[in-house]
């Protein structure tokens, strides 16, 4: 038996012994002294003091009681969100980026990291954002592959839309000239954007929000194992890490790190402007 237990059992055996002896004076005072006698005003005025007493401790401790169960809720779900946080940073997303709010990161950024095979859909998407993120001074970094590269060809070959690829590529291309364009003109710092094409492909995509130098948030969406994605809804989530430097900080500078390095490999190069 558990000690809060216990404790609850003593509270009731003491209520019903004083509840009990209430009734004991109050039955005392009515049926063995006269009415109205100094005696039974006397023996009924502490029964009813004894009754008044159980009641008011009765209450006091049920609300004490019920504060307590609040607190303890709140204590377990603070508990389940920080082990969840902090042991499971693993989600389940499909293609848009629903769990990870893009838009309020890149906001309060200094500096983004992008990187995937094309990020056609989330810079057509967010190409007006990432024009105003510019314009307010944060930096942005985009890698992507290379579309006269093996790695190009390679996605091609083992892709049943033999288009895609280049497709998709050259929207990417086209949307970040559209940005780099509308950034000019509204004199904004053209050098801020600066996008590298690499012959390579990545096993995941980045986006990656530096808050400050020691500060951020990731989104890392793991590829599929094959290229042509089975029909089923079920196959088209993506395996997504939602790291953070506060619970997550060794994960997260692992990925930023590895984004730094490929950044300057020999099998990247700047777009051609």
């Amino acid at each position: 038996m558990s000690h809060s237990k216990e404790s609850q059992r003593l509270a009731l055996a003491v209520y019903l012994f004083l509840a009990a002896l209430a009734i004991v004076f109050a039955l005392l005072g009515i049926f063995v002294f006269k009415a109205d006698s100094p005696a039974c005003n006397l023996i009924l005025n502490i029964a009813t003091e004894i009754a008044g007493v159980v009641l008011i401790f009765f209450i006091v401790n049920k609300l004490f009681l019920l504060d307590k169960e609040r607190d303890l809720v709140k204590q377990l779900e603070s508990i389940k969100r920080g082990i969840h946080s902090r042991f499971s940073p693993i989600a389940w997303e499909n293609r848009k980026y629903g769990l990870f709010d893009f838009e309020r990161h890149l906001f309060v950024a200094q500096s983004v990291y992008l990187m995937g095979y094309n990020l056609a859909s989330l810079i057509k998407e967010y190409r007006l954002q990432i024009r105003e993120a510019l314009l307010k001074g944060v930096r942005i970094q985009i890698l992507i592959v290379d579309l006269e590269s093996n790695a190009a060809n390679l996605i091609t070959e083992a892709s049943s839309s033999k288009t895609w690829v280049k497709s998709d590529g050259e929207k990417s291309l086209k949307y970040i000239g559209y940005i780099k364009e509308a950034l000019l003109q509204a004199g904004g710092k053209g050098e801020l954007l600066e996008v590298r094409l690499m012959s390579w492909i990545p096993n995941c995509s980045m986006i990656i929000v530096n808050k400050s130098d020691d500060t951020g948030i990731a989104k890392i969406a793991l590829h599929h194992p094959s290229i042509n994605l089975p029909l089923e809804p079920r196959y088209r989530e993506e395996l997504t890490l939602l790291l953070n430097t506060e619970e997550q900080s060794r994960e997260f500078n692992y990925f930023k790190k590895n984004f730094e390095i490929l950044w300057y490999e020999t099998f990247t190069h700047p777009i051609a402007e």
